[in-house]
């Protein structure tokens, strides 16, 4: 199987949010930049203006619809590096060590400026409080119905969470192929690819 986004990610993820804290903010934006919520926002243009980017400029005659697609923004390599499809949340940590702020326009999970979603706080306290209540006190761990590995059960829940569609908002197309339990006593992600 190829590199595809989230590769080891969402596991990864798991275990870093619900083990050290400090590597919540850094684990929830490399998630947003992988799985973004709102795939596109949308602009108007009244007046004609002119863009200028790597290939050029191009003219904006008005009036007229920009969709800006944040999937392709945060999927893009000249922006992310040649490692863009890898759950990595070190890109998120400056040579000083401290969480980075990237260039205007390239991270737009809750869109920007003047039209930043109203939420992203909320969602942002809501996403740290969720992960810190589902794993005080229990750790989680993926079921699988057949025999099979833990790496043969990390590659099938991959393919699943590559295979989600934007409805509302981004949705597992099957659902039930992912089964998990929450053991108490422990933190953290459980042994991968215990059969029931």
């Amino acid at each position: 199987m190829s590199a595809s986004p989230g590769s080891h990610g969402m596991f990864f993820f798991l275990t870093t949010c619900s083990s050290n804290n400090s590597t919540q903010p850094r684990s929830q934006y490399e998630t947003l930049r992988l799985f973004t919520p709102a795939i596109h926002s949308i602009r108007e243009i009244y007046e004609t203006q002119q863009i200028t980017d790597s290939k050029g400029s191009h003219i904006l005659n008005a009036p007229m619809t920009v969709y800006v697609s944040s999937q392709s923004i945060h999927s893009d390599p000249d922006i992310w590096g040649s490692d863009v499809s890898e759950f990595k949340p070190s890109r998120w940590i400056g040579s000083s060590g401290a969480l980075i702020t990237p260039p205007k326009g390239t991270f737009l999970p809750w869109s920007s400026g003047p039209r930043t979603c109203p939420g992203m706080k909320m969602a942002q306290v809501e996403f740290v409080a969720t992960f810190a209540t589902l794993f005080r006190s229990s750790k989680c761990r993926a079921l699988s119905d057949v025999q099979e590995s833990g790496e043969e059960l990390r590659k099938r829940l991959e393919c699943v969470m590559m295979d989600s569609i934007q409805k509302m908002t981004l949705q597992i197309r099957d659902p039930k192929e992912v089964k998990l339990e929450w053991v108490p006593g422990g933190s953290g992600l459980g042994v991968i690819g215990e059969a029931r």
